[in-house]
């Protein structure tokens, strides 16, 4: 039986923003102005203009959906005005403060592909070059006339581009993910030239570190590559001992900092409270001592992104970019922001309880952190923090879909990789000895995003995916299971268990009977063509014999799958959640029973079952929905 009504809200966890930029301009007569550019889940991204006297903020909204992210942004250093991306409508706006003081939408930057504007740069004549995902396109926008010259994509493989221009006419954009590299680019007809090394280090973080392409304040184009230091001039990289600062230094996770001509620099703060309200301004030196003021801007809401039951019988979940960890009390109905549980500050992907703790991974990095509900909250790396961030497994696994606590005494991760590479490790966790141990190259091509225990035959069942790092396209024709041994360390045997066209098991959870029902997907990923995506398909699988016991797709009412979507209820009865479906399984089948369904897209993240009572996320709300028909409340 269904419920058609809408899900109560109990309320909104998280009011956060993210992509937090400062953006400073001295006017000829000498004034400074500061304005700043923040995003979020619930009314979209916005500009503020700070008053550097009391930190009061106006607040200007683009008004435009799904503008949630200003992933680029420049301040012209000529007029003031201020120019923002949006993601994930790929628009450009304006914001002139000597002007009608409005967040203006200026259009597309290329609707043919643009929906992620990575950097904006400003050339001699006041135009301005915009980089774009996908497809790394370059896009000219003249401001006098409004008009747009959009001259495609600049390398045949890759999908990000960032652009950087110098005062000179010095044209230059990085290429990234796959093979990041450099090339200058003709300012009149786009046409780029493949300069300086052949391959750049990807940059790594959290927090993200400083691009090596950038402006100086001098208002040259420098290349910093770790080792040595470049000018670049038209095509040529010429040596340098000391480059000037940057014009504007913005550190994921860590703030964002900018100067003014006078020397005076100012310093929004992330930490250690995980928001952008705090801004230092600090004189040229010898000129006063440092002042600190706070922002005064208004959240709207940040979405929540995964859902969990706690061992104390209490949910905790995430919210997304920036991730913060919160926690709701089903009986007090005290919902409780806790603040930042990691140094990656994008979202946590998937929980598993050890004992009476938590353990929750990270995007990015796919960073373990640890939580005992039962201490008081003191984040932070070291130990005795709680939450604590354990640190990042290797350098590969990026977004850790699945975490498994027990086997081995051990906890277990399977992660996406990182951005432009293919393939993925799954991951060990030692808390007695603080140690991660990786093993890869198990299923050639794929990672590993979902993992059940099999306890008769003392097994890990491991789900693989085809999907590759963002920005690069599947290498691998099929997802797998595997086996895998958590005592021995190894893998015991790779199967698809005849089951056909495999590209994504993404959830798998073990019956009391030795059985798994897997969900398996067939999402689409990049470079793929868009007749490849198929609704959900549940399995049955008896893994002892290696045999499929029954499969079929879920109904057309539940609509797209989740990544691990099955669990448990504290009985024992088997659940699932898709965007507009919440069902229960019926053991020793695939028939579902949908108890909760909604015309729309509605369940965001994933939750969990308590009592009569499902909970899951829908944008930033923390939602519930009655499911009193469960079987064992009669």
């Amino acid at each position: 039986m269904t419920h058609p009504l809408l899900p109560h809200k109990i309320g909104i966890p998280v009011r956060e923003t993210n992509w937090p930029r400062l953006h400073s301009w001295t006017a000829p007569d000498g004034t400074k102005s500061l304005l700043g550019t923040l995003g979020q889940n619930t009314g979209g991204l916005f500009v503020i203009d700070i008053d550097l006297e009391t930190g009061h903020c106006r607040q200007f909204g683009t008004g435009l959906p799904s503008a949630d992210y200003p992933t680029a942004a420049w301040r012209s250093p000529k007029t003031g005005v201020l120019y923002v991306g949006s993601a994930y409508p790929g628009h450009l706006h304006r914001y002139d403060r000597q002007g009608a003081a409005v967040l203006e939408d200026l259009g597309p930057i290329d609707p043919e592909t643009a929906r992620f504007p990575t950097g904006i740069a400003e050339a001699p004549d006041g135009s301005l070059y915009i980089g774009t995902w996908q497809g790394a396109c370059l896009t000219r926008f003249e401001p006098e006339s409004g008009r747009f010259t959009r001259f495609g994509s600049v390398d045949p493989v890759d999908h990000y581009l960032y652009p950087c221009i110098g005062d000179d006419g010095t044209a230059v954009a990085m290429v990234m993910v796959c093979r990041p590299h450099l090339v200058a680019f003709d300012l009149r007809t786009g046409k780029p030239v493949e300069i300086g090394p052949k391959e750049i280090v990807k940059p790594t973080g959290p927090p993200a570190p400083l691009s090596p392409l950038y402006r100086g304040m001098d208002g040259l184009v420098y290349f910093e590559d770790g080792k040595s230091s470049f000018r670049i001039q038209g095509t040529q990289m010429v040596p340098v001992e000391s480059p000037p600062p940057r014009h504007h230094v913005a550190v994921r996770g860590g703030g964002t900092v900018v100067r003014f001509d006078d020397g005076t620099v100012v310093e929004l703060h992330h930490r250690p409270t995980a928001t952008n309200r705090r801004l230092i301004i600090r004189p040229p030196d010898g000129k006063g001592p440092p002042r600190e003021l706070e922002l005064d801007w208004v959240g709207g809401g940040t979405d929540v992104f995964r859902i969990h039951a706690g061992p104390d019988d209490r949910l905790y979940g995430s919210s997304l970019l920036p991730e913060h960890l919160f926690r709701y009390d089903p009986r007090s109905d005290d919902l409780k922001n806790l603040g930042q549980c990691s140094v990656s500050l994008g979202e946590a992907y998937s929980f598993a309880n050890h004992g009476q703790k938590i353990y929750l991974a990270s995007y990015p990095a796919a960073r373990l952190s640890v939580y005992d509900p039962e201490q008081p909250v003191n984040y932070g790396t070291e130990p005795g923090s709680n939450p604590r961030d354990l640190g990042r497994p290797d350098d590969l696994s990026l977004r850790p879909y699945a975490l498994l606590a027990g086997p081995g005494d051990r906890i277990w991760m399977g992660s996406a990789p990182d951005y432009g590479k293919t393939g993925g490790t799954l991951v060990s966790y030692d808390p007695g000895a603080g140690r991660f141990q990786s093993h890869g190259n198990i299923v050639t091509g794929c990672c590993p995003v979902s993992l059940c225990w099999l306890e008769r035959q003392e097994k890990l069942l491991v789900g693989w995916s085809i999907e590759p790092g963002t920005g690069a396209s599947p290498v691998a024709l099929n997802g797998a299971f595997s086996f895998f041994d958590p005592i021995a360390l190894e893998s015991t045997g790779i199967t698809d268990f005849g089951l056909p066209g495999l590209f994504d098991v993404c959830s798998l959870l073990a019956t009391d009977d030795g059985l798994v029902y897997a969900l398996l997907s067939r999402r689409q990923f990049d470079g793929q063509a868009e007749e490849t995506a198929r609704p959900p398909t549940l399995a049955l699988i008896d893994p002892s014999k290696g045999t499929v016991i029954a499969h079929q797709p879920l109904p057309d009412a539940c609509g797209r799958d989740l990544p691990n979507c099955l669990f448990r209820d504290q009985r024992g009865g088997i659940w699932g959640m898709t965007h507009r479906a919440v069902f229960r399984l019926k053991t020793g089948g695939v028939e579902v029973e949908l108890v909760q369904s909604y015309a729309e897209d509605t369940i965001s993240a994933v939750g969990a079952v308590i009592g009569q009572t499902a909970y899951f996320g829908a944008g930033p709300s923390l939602c519930s929905a009655s499911v009193s028909s469960h079987p064992s409340d009669s």
